[in-house]
């Protein structure tokens, strides 16, 4: 299992913990959409 949460059950082993790597990219998204960099014309599918 991949932690994403702060309590997994002890009968899980865990593989991997992927909550600061979402957060990361979340902010970096947000940022970008705040800034208004994304969606650039290249990869908006009209």
């Amino acid at each position: 299992m991949v932690a994403a949460i702060p309590r997994v059950p002890k009968v899980v082993k865990i593989y991997g913990d992927l909550g600061p790597a979402i957060e990361r990219a979340v902010s970096a998204y947000a940022e970008e959409v705040e800034n208004r960099s994304v969606p650039v014309p290249d990869t908006v599918d009209r």
